[in-house]
C-alpha cells in the first residue's frame, strides 16, 4: 500500500474546464490536464519555469477558498473546505496520513496530532477511527484542508469516552 499524506481538511475534481489560476501558465490539452502530471508547454518557457508558475498559481488560487456541503443525508456530518487539494482521493483500505484538532461544542480541545506532531496514521473502511472520519476522509483530497462538523451518530454516539468526550457530543475537527 502507497501512504497517501491527507491534511485533515478536501474539494471536487476538475473536469475538462481551465481554471482561472491557470490563465497565466502555458498549459496545453487542458482536456486531458491532470493536477498531479500536467502537459506544460514548453516551446517559450523552460520546464522549471513552468513548474514554478504552476505551483504559485495553485497557491494564489487556495487563499480564502470555502466550501461547505453536507455528507450525509441527515446532515450529519458538515464539511467545509478552507484548502483545495490536488484531486487525488483515499482508495478504500488506502494508508492514510491525518493532522487534526479535535473539539467539543463549548471549543475545548480534546485531542490534535497537531500538539503531538505526530499525525494520526489509519486505513480506510477498516473501522479504527469514528464513522465520519471514515466518510469525511474519503471525500478528500490529497493536500486538502477542511473542517468537520460530526455529530454524535457519526462521533462516539450516546456513550462518548468519559471524562474526555460526553455522552452524545457533537464533534468538530
Amino acid at each position: 500500500n502507497k501512504m497517501q499524506k491527507i491534511s485533515f481538511i478536501f474539494v471536487s475534481s476538475l473536469k475538462n474546464k481551465k481554471p482561472n489560476f491557470l490563465a497565466k501558465c502555458k498549459v496545453s490539452n487542458f482536456k486531458n490536464f491532470n493536477l498531479n502530471f500536467p502537459k506544460i508547454n514548453t516551446k517559450n518557457r523552460n520546464l522549471k519555469d513552468n513548474l514554478s508558475c504552476l505551483k504559485s498559481s495553485l497557491s494564489n488560487n487556495q487563499k480564502d477558498f470555502k466550501k461547505e456541503e453536507y455528507l450525509t443525508e441527515d446532515k450529519g456530518i458538515i464539511k467545509e473546505i478552507m484548502t483545495k487539494g490536488n484531486g487525488v482521493k483515499p482508495q478504500s483500505q488506502s494508508l492514510v496520513k491525518v493532522h487534526y484538532t479535535g473539539k467539543l461544542e463549548n471549543g475545548q480541545v480534546f485531542d490534535s496530532s497537531l500538539d503531538r506532531k505526530d499525525p494520526y496514521v489509519f486505513e480506510i473502511d477498516q473501522g479504527k477511527v469514528i464513522k465520519g472520519w471514515e466518510i469525511g476522509i474519503k471525500t478528500m483530497e490529497l493536500g486538502e484542508k477542511a473542517k468537520f462538523t460530526i455529530n454524535s451518530k457519526y462521533g462516539y454516539k450516546k456513550k462518548g469516552i468519559p471524562p474526555i468526550i460526553p455522552p452524545n457530543a457533537k464533534l468538530f475537527f
